[in-house]
Formats: structure tokens, sequence, C-alpha cells
């Protein structure tokens, strides 16, 4: 499976963002759902799924947060807050360009990963007409727990985008994420455990 990894964006600690408005989490969790926006608005949905997990991981746990964009070109700028996060073991701070254009911002639930059956359903996420500039489905505060109970510190990327779209058409995204234990690899990276993201085509059921 070819995987891809993507740079840290967020901070688990982002609670306001400028130029956002922010809404309470929807906790829609069917299979799957196809988003049906009125006439003149949005809707988003998103699809999470495991990858490959090593036997040792007991638990991968992520926050969720979704950002839609008036603007195209404000898709990564919609995501800033203070301080942005490369990594919370590693914090190095990321400063992003204020949005010009109108972001809205939802919160997901917590899903912990390693232990879905299947799959899990964000969403949908509805927002106005105005806001079809691009979309994010924000990953932060990454933790992973070991079958001991430890939680492991030597993980990368705990901040990330799983998904990012600069239009904004009303669908649903698929992301799965798996772990890597680079103990396992020829390679000796400087962290343990590597995040794994990558895209699939979700089917939307009724």
């Amino acid at each position: 499976m070819h995987r891809r990894r993507y740079l840290a964006l967020a901070s688990a600690s982002a609670v306001s963002l400028a130029g956002c408005v922010s809404r309470p989490s929807s906790d829609e969790q069917s299979s799957t759902v196809t988003p049906s926006p009125g006439a003149d608005g949005v809707s988003v949905a998103y699809v999470v799924r495991p990858g490959s997990i090593p036997d040792d991981v007991a638990q991968l746990s992520v926050d969720f947060a979704v950002y839609l964009a008036e603007r195209s070109e404000d898709v990564y700028a919609c995501t800033t807050g203070a301080p942005l996060m490369d990594n919370k073991y590693d914090p190095t701070p990321t400063p992003l360009p204020e949005p010009e254009g109108a972001c809205e911002r939802f919160d997901a639930p917590r899903v912990d990963v390693a232990t879905l059956d299947g799959s899990r359903t964000l969403g949908p996420f509805e927002a106005g007409e105005r806001f079809t500039g691009g979309h994010t489905l924000v990953a932060h505060d990454v933790t992973l727990v070991l079958d001991d109970g430890t939680t492991a510190t030597d993980v990368y990327d705990t901040d990330f985008r799983a998904v990012t779209e600069r239009t904004t058409p009303s669908g649903t995204y698929g992301v799965e994420i798996g772990v890597t234990d680079y103990a396992n690899e020829d390679e000796s990276p400087r962290w343990r455990y590597g995040i794994d993201v990558q895209r699939f085509e979700a089917t939307p059921v009724d």
C-alpha cells in the first residue's frame, strides 16, 4: 500500500481561530452517510478507517476538527491557531497567515482508530453557500498507547491535515490512518512510530 505522510499543521490547543466561527461536534455514527445540503449550502462527511497497525499498539486516539473556507486561498490559513505544532512531542511553532475570507470550524468526536470495527463516519458538517472555497479535516493530539499501558512519546506526526480539498463539493471523503513501527524497518529514523495517512474513495449509502 502506498503511504503518504502529512506535516503537522494544527494544534490540539487551538480552540478559537481568527476569522472562524466554531460549531459543536456532529456525532452522526452511521456506517457512511450521503450529505444532502440545502439548495444554498454545502455538506461534507468523512469516513475514518484503520490502516496497518502493529500488534503491540492497543490504542490510537485522534481528535478531529473540520474547517470550511470561503476562499480557496484560505484552506490552509483557516486552520491557523496559537500555537501551531509540528509535533506535540517536539513542539515547533509553524505560523500561518491570517485568512482573508471567512472560515467555519466544527469539532468532531475523538476516535480510537486502533479499535474501530470497520470504519466510523464523522459528519455530515453543513455550512452556507459562501463556504465553497475548500475544506480540511485536521487530526490532532494523536495518542498512541501500547499493550503494556505506556503512552509512546516517540511518535510522528501527532498533528496533521488528513484531508484537504480546495473546492467543497458536497460528498463523503475517506481517510485511512495507520502506524509504522520503525523498529521493524531497515531505516532508523528519529521517531520509533510513524503515523501513516492515505485517502480512499468512500462510497456513500443512504
